[in-house]
């Protein structure tokens, strides 16, 4: 995160040289001697190292906010850093087949489908009182300092699940490198209406019905050299879901039995279940200026580092300050602007990463 703070030299440290000190002594005299606390002779105010001490530390909390390593996006999405135009590349065919060598070497050739990742900016700010800062009331301000350093990591989760949801509804937030849906019945793996047609989708809900045609799903993807693409490489694959679906997720993910029998529950342990806050009846995100609105059902099978929704940071957060005195803002309205800003955005990567339900 960048700290940008050019203000730190302040109106106030200047030195009065040019005052003429016998008017002051008049003034004294006139006031009974009383010292006139308005006039400083040199050196600087305590008020400008106390708006510095806020600026920083206000600084240092969002800071230490913004490196909580636990986040849905940073868990699930594909995250790509950089300050460059970036295009999707999907390789579909990066990891070659090893083969008997018999004359000539058969050369991988690296095929892609590209398209842009639209990066737009982002921002969150808060208003403090110049007085505040003053009277070192800055423990009032902690909470709201720390909710606008989340507030970043939140725009990130609320990304990557309206990029999920719109994914399996349908919702116009683009389409995979095949041009389907993220979550859809007819893909196809090479793209375009070629190649063998797969689907990650499944419907009705939630159950260990539902669950093994999902299972089934995942571990039948393949790429175009009939590898399996499945939950390999070492990742962890989960089921996100909402608290809706929780007991019934936990029912046959992590139940020694069957539920109403005394058979064994096989699946007990072949994902690893997410309950996420995020998918609840009746929650509405707006996303790039698309509305997605949730039924609280849909779940997801999905592994860590997933391509499915790729993530572009192309500006990571910068903190900015209004905190100058003879800042016009502040001038004419006492109040100090502290804030956040942001640029990145989010395209489908490979729907093979994914296998997604409606619940219903």
């Amino acid at each position: 995160m960048t700290i940008m703070r050019s203000n730190l030299v302040r109106p106030y440290a200047r030195s009065f040289a040019g005052v003429n000190h016998e008017h002051i002594d008049e003034r004294r005299r006139y006031r009974g001697g009383g010292r006139l606390s308005g006039v400083r002779q040199g050196g600087s105010s305590p008020d400008v190292h106390k708006i510095e001490a806020a600026s920083i530390g206000f600084g240092t909390m969002l800071h230490n906010r913004l490196k909580r390593p636990d986040t849905l996006h940073s868990r699930y999405a594909k995250m790509l850093r950089t300050n460059k135009l970036l295009n999707r590349e999907l390789w579909l065919d990066n990891n070659p087949k090893m083969r008997l060598w018999e004359g000539d070497k058969v050369l991988s050739m690296l095929r892609g489908e590209s398209l842009s990742i639209v990066t737009r900016p982002h921002e969150a700010s808060i208003m403090v009182p110049k007085g505040d800062i003053l009277n070192d009331d800055l423990g009032l301000y902690t909470d709201r300092i720390n909710s606008l350093g989340d507030s970043y990591n939140w725009h990130l989760d609320e990304m990557f699940i309206a990029m999920l949801i719109a994914g399996i509804q349908g919702t116009a937030l683009g389409a995979t490198y095949d041009g389907q849906n993220l979550i859809d019945t007819d893909h196809t793996f090479l793209g375009n209406g070629q190649g063998t047609t797969y689907s990650n989708k499944v419907t009705g809900a939630f159950s260990a019905t539902t669950y093994g045609q999902a299972w089934d799903l995942f571990m039948k993807m393949k790429d175009e050299n009939g590898l399996p693409i499945g939950p390999t490489r070492g990742r962890k694959l989960r089921l996100l879901h909402g608290p809706a679906n929780r007991t019934a997720v936990r029912s046959v993910l992590q139940q020694e039995n069957i539920v109403g029998a005394t058979q064994t529950n096989l699946d007990k342990g072949t994902a690893e279940p997410d309950c996420c806050e995020w998918i609840t009846a009746g929650a509405v995100y707006n996303i790039f200026g698309v509305t997605v609105t949730l039924t609280g059902l849909e779940w997801f099978l999905i592994p860590e580092g997933s391509s499915a929704v790729m993530i572009q940071v192309k500006r990571d957060p910068e903190f900015l300050a209004v905190d100058k005195g003879d800042d016009e803002f502040t001038f004419r309205t006492g109040k100090f602007l502290y804030g956040i800003e942001s640029e990145d955005g989010a395209a489908y990567g490979m729907p093979q990463e994914i296998v997604g339900g409606t619940g219903a």
